[in-house]
């Protein structure tokens, strides 16, 4: 069983990256925020989704679809070419997005450029070891194994990963799951519409009311 606790604060989305000690949100305002382990930080931006990587890698789309690269030594946002409406960073190497087409994405590092992929995603996840899955219009849950996607069974609108053993989603109930053995999804207790899995186990998540809850798997 799962023990949700309640956080302070309100978030319409939330990232965990090492753990509960960097985790990052947008409001409905879209304002930015960090939770450092101690408090909440407003950073300067305006987001409509972010993530953030087990390395501390911070990505992050604003209402426009403009793609944003934080500068963490000044929390200064760089700008990247692009456009995206949902973007995943499983580390600096593995950089996933969607955009309002549903077309789909992976950052390509050594050529600073996007290299699109077939299929037609609405949300897409990556972790730190590359697993990558995502979910399309029709609640669909696909995985991809380097070359092709694979549907996996079960209907999700949003999932996230943390590596292949670390993976939840919510469904349009807003009914929270885990993916068990790659391929059972156990049902959690709690409500929520968008949920966040940190490598060691922490999960984070926001509700229709923009309240964060927390527990670990």
């Amino acid at each position: 069983m799962v023990h949700w606790e309640k956080h302070e604060g309100e978030l319409s989305v939330v990232a965990v990256g090492a753990g509960n000690h960097d985790v990052w949100g947008v409001n409905h305002l879209g304002h930015v925020y960090h939770w450092d382990g101690h408090k909440w930080s407003k950073i300067e931006g305006e987001l409509s989704n972010i993530s953030v990587a087990h390395d501390g890698t911070v990505w992050g789309v604003n209402k426009a679809h403009n793609i944003y690269r934080l500068d963490r030594s000044n929390n200064k946002w760089h700008a990247i070419p692009g456009e995206l409406v949902q973007i995943s960073v499983g580390s600096s190497q593995h950089i996933w997005g969607v955009n309002h087409l549903d077309h789909i994405y992976k950052w390509n590092p050594h050529h600073n450029k996007w290299d699109a992929v077939e299929g037609a995603l609405t949300n897409v996840s990556v972790g730190k070891d590359g697993t990558v899955y995502g979910v399309n219009r029709g609640h669909q849950i696909y995985r991809y194994d380097g070359s092709k996607w694979h549907l996996v069974p079960g209907e999700l609108v949003q999932i996230h990963v943390a590596d292949a053993d670390k993976i939840v989603g919510v469904n349009h109930l807003d009914h929270v799951y885990r993916l068990k053995h790659g391929k059972d999804w156990e049902k959690l207790d709690g409500e929520l519409n968008w949920v966040s899995v940190g490598h060691h186990g922490e999960v984070w998540g926001v509700n229709k009311s923009h309240h964060i809850y927390k527990a670990t798997l």
